[in-house]
């Protein structure tokens, strides 16, 4: 019988590492001035005057540029100091300018002492976490720096400064200057600041929610460090920081194979270096850590799946992690198998042990563990939420077509992480891609883009083994990243002004070196992996493995009476500006972003909906329900944005996910006028902490003579209770309307308002329109739309 493992708290469970961890060169110091020293003893102001004097002194001998320039950095040097005695809330913008000017003027000088004056700047940038001046005045000297000393020296002072950003909490900084600095380490010389730089970068994208660009970061490091492994042998040179750094993006991501591949490679290195009583010490510490969160991720695994992993306990035991083969026994049932092998002692209670098993998997639920997945399937899908859009990828479960997706994927989160700062238009709230191997392509994949189904779906093909022969082949790669990558984007996605956004991303923060000079996974994986690629749970069954009897029928733990669900439409709208972590989306996370829209930006403007039809028949016991038409002008594309609707919704709406919504009384000088606004229903999307949800809608404003067919359309719609949805084709407002009878939507809801009763942030603010104010009834002096019209146009005037 096998010693009991005794059972105790999960809060013991071992915390991810930090970055100091994985950052060790010395960082030196700042120190202002000793205020301590008495004045009578240092002359500290008679000397520093003495000082200030020569270097003025100094510094208008133009005839001697160098030595000017010089001493008048060493002079805002001074007053650096001075200020930072002084005035400790000074934000020294006015020196980091001047500073910036003078660095500017030296281009070109031999002598200027730019490594020096960097060195001192590194230091006192740790004590400067925001400052847009003095990041400029960073890039400006690390620029000079790279054409005086060489790319390595400017990309170390990069690197330096983005773990200052990192340490003072600002990861979308960090992940700029990281950008700046990787693309220009990859050189044997500089494997250590590359290797550093890589998971500095790999700790910003993840504290941003973007793990897939984190986690192939990461790869990136740990294929360096392997690389150098190879080349130089011993494995006691191997940094088990950086292998156990690369099983935390793994395990964030859920996927079990991948999970067990980095705790095997890190448990083979950290077993060959345990030749001290502390290694060993920390190699024992390290695996409980493991075996621990591997537990806690596989009690979050559904009932309907432990049937499929019925023989992955005895995997686990190869892979000495009692405590996570112990957990999923429970989760399936066998309690009874516990106890007799002594796993659970004799004593301990089937209440006692029911209350630690929930502890354990409550941690993984409070870590925001990601639901394990254990690719049993001729498919893998791979996700990420990006600026707010849901991207798919369904690739064929081989090495080459999932190194393929997550390259797509970690890219686009690489390439547009800092876009928040950015007015994004959405075109479609989510969109898929399918990634498989081909025999008809070339070295480099194909993407197409084809409707399926009125959505755009899009194929990535590939050859099934990606050999590289030349360096031509090599870069052909990158190459297609980024042109897929692109084009992907505008696929979801448009700035609002694009050349603002170019010239932030691909000209100052070099966001297309940060994209690409990583991305080719494939080759990652192989050098990983080798011919030992265990991608699915089924790479790591033995067939002689026994399968487990799944004994629980009923979900684990039993849910609790669920609470009333707080909606965005259920909650009370508020007065005012929006709350202030809303409107300040950069500093948010990717992966708590979404847009929820049944609009397709690019098929809606070639639709070009221009008109609204109503239907209804004479009253009578078998007559249909009204019908609402939208009319547009192209007929080919109004059917893919219903094909797409019926996929999206069903041929019968009966949750009423798509809102349709009509506005009344939209023109003071057109009483009859009316808006219909077509949205996301917010009343079905649940709100969950720290997470921001934009909707997006498109409107049409309708002019009658009367009210007369709306009035009708609504007395039917009021007798049946529900009304039906249908595409119509309207070439031009001198025709007939002729609707599309064979892409109708059952619809049991139509919202009805009136323009004077919108209230500030209500999401029908939108169809309001300054220029043409609504009506007001005479006996609405104090009608609520005042206000909002008001709102609105704060936010026009900024």
């Amino acid at each position: 019988m096998r010693p009991p493992l005794g059972l105790r708290p999960p809060a013991g469970l071992i915390p991810a590492s930090k970055v100091a961890d994985f950052y060790s060169a010395p960082w030196p110091v700042f120190t202002p001035p000793l205020t301590s020293m008495e004045a009578s003893k240092g002359k500290l102001k008679k000397r520093t005057a003495e000082l200030k004097s020569a270097l003025e002194a100094l510094m208008v001998q133009t005839n001697r540029p160098n030595n000017a320039l010089h001493a008048e950095a060493m002079l805002l040097m001074t007053r650096v100091s001075e200020k930072g005695v002084e005035h400790r809330d000074d934000p020294l913008k006015d020196i980091w300018v001047s500073f910036t000017d003078v660095i500017k003027r030296a281009e070109g000088l031999g002598t200027f002492p730019f490594t020096s004056i960097a060195d001192a700047l590194t230091q006192i940038g740790e004590f400067i976490a925001d400052s847009d001046e003095f990041d400029t005045l960073f890039e400006t000297i690390t620029d000079a720096l790279a054409v005086r000393s060489g790319q390595g020296e400017a990309a170390r002072k990069n690197v330096q400064r983005a773990y200052q950003k990192l340490a003072r909490g600002l990861p979308y900084d960090a992940i700029r200057w990281f950008g700046r600095a990787v693309a220009l380490l990859i050189k044997e010389e500089y494997g250590n600041e590359l290797i550093n730089a890589l998971l500095g970068a790999g700790f910003a994208f993840e504290q941003v929610g973007l793990p897939w660009a984190a986690r192939n970061y990461t790869l990136a490091a740990v294929s360096q460090e392997l690389s150098a492994f190879k080349r130089y042998g011993g494995i006691g040179a191997l940094r088990s920081s950086v292998l156990s750094r690369y099983f935390e993006t793994e395990f964030k991501l859920g996927r079990v194979p991948q999970i067990l591949s980095a705790h095997e490679l890190e448990m083979i290195v950290c077993t060959a270096q345990a030749r001290t009583d502390g290694q060993r010490r920390r190699l024992a510490k390290v695996q409980e850590s493991h075996m621990m969160q591997i537990a806690s991720l596989l009690l979050q695994t559904p009932l309907d799946k432990l049937g499929e992993i019925a023989q992955l306990p005895d995997a686990l035991e190869r892979l000495a992690l009692p405590m996570s083969r112990t957990a999923l026994l429970y989760l399936m049932g066998n309690e009874d198998i516990l106890r007799t092998e002594g796993w659970i002692p004799k004593q301990e209670s089937p209440e006692g042990a029911e209350i630690f098993m929930r502890d354990l998997r409550d941690y993984g639920v409070k870590a925001d563990y990601a639901a394990p997945e254990f690719a049993l399937g001729e498919t893998v899908t791979l996700s990420s939420n990006v600026l707010g859009c849901r991207i798919e990828l369904a690739c064929a479960n081989n090495l080459v077509s999932i190194g393929i997706g997550e390259a797509v994927l970690g890219s686009l989160e690489a390439l547009l992480a800092t876009s928040l700062d950015h007015r994004m238009l959405p075109q479609v709230d989510h969109l898929q891609l399918w990634v498989t191997p081909s025999d008809t392509v070339g070295i480099r994949p194909d993407l197409t883009f084809a409707d399926v189904d009125g959505e755009p779906i899009g194929t990535i093909a590939h050859r099934m083994v990606m050999e590289f022969k030349t360096k031509e082949d090599a870069l052909s790669f990158p190459h297609w990243m980024r042109d897929a990558i692109l084009e992907i984007f505008l696929r979801f996605a448009a700035p609002q002004d694009a050349e603002a956004w170019g010239k932030a991303l691909f000209e100052d923060e070099r966001a297309l070196d940060r994209a690409l000079t990583f991305s080719n996974v494939p080759i990652m994986l192989a050098n990983l992996h080798g011919d030992r690629a265990q991608l699915s749970l089924a790479d790591w069954i033995d067939p002689a493995d026994h399968t487990y009897e799944v004994k629980r029928t009923e979900v684990w733990p039993s849910a609790t009476t669920p609470e009333a669900i707080k909606s965005f439409g259920n909650t009370q709208r508020g007065e005012g500006l929006a709350p202030k972590e809303m409107r300040d989306a950069a500093k948010g996370k990717h992966s708590k972003m979404r847009w929820l829209s049944p609009i397709d930006t690019q098929k809606w403007d070639k639709a070009k909906w221009n008109g609204t039809l109503f239907m209804w028949s004479p009253p009578g016991p078998d007559m249909s329900p009204p019908m609402l038409g939208l009319a547009y002008e192209n007929p080919l594309a109004a059917k893919d944005i219903f094909k797409s609707w019926r996929k999206r919704y069903g041929g019968d709406d009966v949750k009423d996910d798509l809102k349709i919504t009509i506005v009344r009384g939209i023109s003071r000088d057109n009483p009859a006028a009316y808006a219909v606004m077509v949205s996301q229903n917010p009343d079905n999307v649940p709100i969950s902490e720290g997470n921001i949800i934009g909707f997006v809608s498109r409107i049409n404003r309708m002019y009658p003579n009367s009210t007369q067919n709306l009035d009708l359309f609504l007395a039917d719609y009021a007798h049946h209770g529900r009304y039906v949805l249908l595409p119509a084709h309207l070439p031009n407002k001198l025709e007939q309307p002729q609707p599309i009878w064979d892409l109708a939507i059952g619809k049991h809801d139509l919202t009805v308002i009136n323009a004077w009763e919108i209230t500030t942030n209500d999401m029908t603010a939108s169809v309001l329109d300054l220029d043409e104010p609504p009506f007001i009834p005479a006996d609405q002096p104090n009608a609520p739309v005042l206000k909002t019209l008001e709102w609105l146009k704060s936010l026009r005037l900024g």
